[in-house]
């Protein structure tokens, strides 16, 4: 368990990272969208930006630093302004960064501000303070300890003695929960304090080291014990007992997280004008589970929506920003990456291991559903407008497996179709493109059931002519690349989805339209039970059995159906061999004197391993007479999947010493031709995200 654990949480990080990729790059797209890539597409910007979580947008950062060697965040900042490049910013800032952020806004200019400091301090917990600490010393090569006291000076050592405090972390763990007993006495002693009036001074110090020692639960347990037994809010006990600015404090932490937050944000919006800094830099520390928060506390408290709020305060693209950022908020993760980054190694016993194993597969299922959506919009984008943007349709359709375009075309369906039209990706290939670059583009996007049944339907009903994908022709071809060299599974699987969409029986429709041997070929095959199909080495096969079997056919010929359409590949190829070494001719020529045309096609296909009967009809296809077979070199690279055509393109390679990919560039031209050598060359981004994929030049001659 804790190795499936360890793998799934490995894969997981590598879709994390394809949908970074994606993100850095539409970023970088949205900031050169313009005529000579001058010019910014606000609303995507903010789509990318403004709808992920601090933690993905970390690694968008990242990805965008490796890619174009650029600051995610000054490249935004450069190319937005005023409130709406500073929510921005803010948004895109890790823990770290913001801490760092609010410490240079708070101290850095004339006149300090002590509530941003505040805000600052109430809004960390403790260890999202302590690494800001770090980190602010680490850049800055000093004391934030010394620097804050500098900054503050005498006029704020109340606040900068309590801020102290806070920053060294001596306090109550954040868990750790409320002792009635010990919170009774600190009620007393703060009682005696809130007492003294003109002729006694409060002694500020009790104050800082009870309320600045407990933890947010401890504080509200107190605040509540204390208004219990003296019917009066600790808040109004403070009152004025202090410095303005310590009291804000003391008065700060006594208030969960989200209600100080939201009281903050209500701050913002009140009196004559809308203080839009202290919007957006409230909002723009806040991630995705603190939102939550903060948003169900502002409406309970005030009794209308924050968004609500916000569009009657705000405008622009700082509005758009802003309310995507408290209302989309999409995790890739489902919420599940606080607990599928813990490390495996500290789980003990099998219940923490099984839950951890859930939770990878929810992140698993959510990662992949995220990714299949930002391949809709690529799609969506890329067919949009004057033309279609065929470098952007092309890397999405051929950087993805098939059981992933699938999915791809689920999600495609469900934001695209509308009444009367149902959009699936063959769909938006009809709509969008044409000719053999179309035709070649419908084989990709459908499912290996589907592409094997449009085979069926070009063989049984009417084929598609080499010139013209909108003519027709017979096409037996397109049987026997069916039934010979697919897997038996495949071909049960086909059968099985080709009979629910015709509503007959394919054996019913094969007995019909065949004759003779042919169609004994094909209702054998049809029934997928070749023996051990997955033994594809000659090595693999029974040589005491092919001598046999050699034997057999040398005595009748007119056995051969029989024969191999019941062997795997292996045995067929070790019969291939023997045959030869005893008779002194090939299986093949042997074959060729009794039986002719397509029934010598099939079972001559049956003679080799599918990867290399593919390669050699897709050399025959590319010196066709009359010209290019396109139909053949469509159907077979768009049918097979990454891992198949890899295979065929190696078996090319080796049958005829030259590149399956260099032969289709000669053959085919445009972005048929682009699209082809796509396929062919391009890995599936899922298995490798963190591959840089290149796709083939734009043919200008075409």
């Amino acid at each position: 368990m804790a190795d499936a654990c360890t793998r799934l949480q490995d894969h997981n990080r590598k879709l994390k990272a394809i949908i970074a990729t994606n993100d850095a790059q539409a970023v970088n797209a949205a900031m050169n969208s313009g005529f000579l890539g001058w010019g910014t597409d606000n609303n995507k910007l903010i789509t990318v930006l403004c709808s992920r979580t601090k933690s993905q947008l970390q690694r968008v950062a990242k990805r965008y630093r490796e890619m174009y060697d650029k600051d995610i965040r000054d490249e935004v900042k450069g190319e937005t302004g005023g409130n709406y490049g500073k929510m921005m910013y803010y948004a895109m800032s890790s823990k770290t960064e913001y801490v760092i952020d609010m410490l240079d806004f708070a101290c850095g200019g004339f006149f300090n501000n002590y509530m941003a400091l505040i805000e600052l301090f109430v809004m960390c917990g403790q260890g999202w303070l302590k690494e800001g600490k770090v980190a602010w010393e680490g850049r800055k090569d000093k004391s934030l300890i010394d620097y804050i006291n500098s900054e503050l000076g005498s006029g704020y050592s109340g606040l900068a003695r309590l801020l102290m405090l806070l920053l060294k972390g001596d306090r109550e763990p954040e868990d750790a929960e409320p002792d009635d007993a010990k919170i009774l006495e600190q009620v007393e002693k703060l009682y005696v304090e809130t007492q003294k009036g003109f002729f006694s001074t409060a002694d500020e110090l009790v104050f800082v080291e009870t309320i600045g020692v407990n933890n947010q639960k401890q504080n509200a347990r107190l605040a509540e014990m204390y208004e219990n037994k003296y019917s009066e809010s600790l808040r109004m006990g403070i009152g004025d007992k202090m410095s303005d600015k310590l009291g804000a404090c003391l008065k700060a932490l006594l208030l969960k997280r989200d209600d100080f937050v939201a009281s903050r944000l209500k701050d913002a919006v009140d009196g004559w004008g809308t203080n839009k800094g202290q919007l957006l830099r409230l909002l723009g520390g806040l991630d995705d589970v603190n939102m939550v928060g903060v948003l169900e506390a502002y409406e309970k408290k005030y009794g209308l929506p924050l968004a609500s709020t916000l569009k009657q305060e705000i405008g622009g693209n700082f509005s758009k920003a802003t309310i995507a950022w408290i209302t989309v908020l999409n995790d890739p993760t489902g919420g599940a990456e606080a607990i599928t980054e813990q490390s495996v190694e500290a789980l003990t016993g099998s219940s923490a291991l099984c839950s951890m194993c859930d939770m990878l597969l929810l992140e698993n299922e959510m990662l992949l559903r995220f990714a299949a959506a930002l391949d809709v919009e690529a799609l969506a984008e890329a067919v949009n407008g004057m033309g279609t943007d065929d470098t952007a349709f092309i890397r999405t359709i051929t950087t993805r497996s098939k059981r992933f375009l699938g999915r791809v075309s689920d999600v495609y369906r469900e934001a695209h179709s509308e009444e009367g039209e149902d959009m699936t990706l063959s769909a938006l290939v009809d709509k969008n493109i044409g000719d053999w670059y179309a035709y070649l583009a419908k084989f990709l996007v459908l499912q290996p059931s589907q592409s094997d049944s449009l085979l069926l339907d070009l063989a049984l009903e009417e084929g598609v002519s080499n010139d013209d994908p909108s003519a027709r022709n017979d096409d037996k071809a397109a049987l026997i690349e069916f039934l010979c060299a697919r897997h038996p599974r495949r071909v049960r699987v086909a059968k099985k989805a080709w009979e629910k969409r015709n509503d007959e029986s394919l054996v019913d429709k094969l007995a019909d339209s065949l004759h003779g041997d042919l169609r004994e070929i094909a209702l054998t095959m049809l029934k997928g039970k070749r023996d051990s199909f997955e033994e594809v080495d000659e090595e693999d096969a029974d040589m005491a059995l092919a001598k046999e079997q050699a034997a057999y056919l040398q005595a009748d010929m007119g056995k051969a159906i029989e024969v191999l359409c019941s062997n795997s590949p292996a045995q067929n190829a070790a019969i291939g061999r023997m045959y030869e070494e005893t008779y002194d001719m090939s299986l093949g020529r042997a074959l060729g004197n009794v039986y002719s045309g397509d029934v010598q096609d099939a079972l001559t296909s049956l003679l080799l391993e599918p990867a290399q009967w593919y390669a050699s009809r897709l050399k025959k296809a590319f010196k066709a007479e009359g010209g290019v077979s396109n139909e053949v070199i469509c159907r077979i690279i768009g049918a097979h999947d990454k891992a198949e055509i890899k295979a065929i393109a190696l078996a090319y390679d080796d049958k005829y010493g030259t590149r399956l990919k260099t032969d289709v560039a000669e053959a085919c031209d445009g972005n048929y031709k682009r699209l082809a050598e796509a396929w062919i060359d391009l890995p599936d981004q899922m298995a490798q995200p963190e591959d840089l994929l290149k796709l083939p030049k734009k043919d200008l001659t075409a």
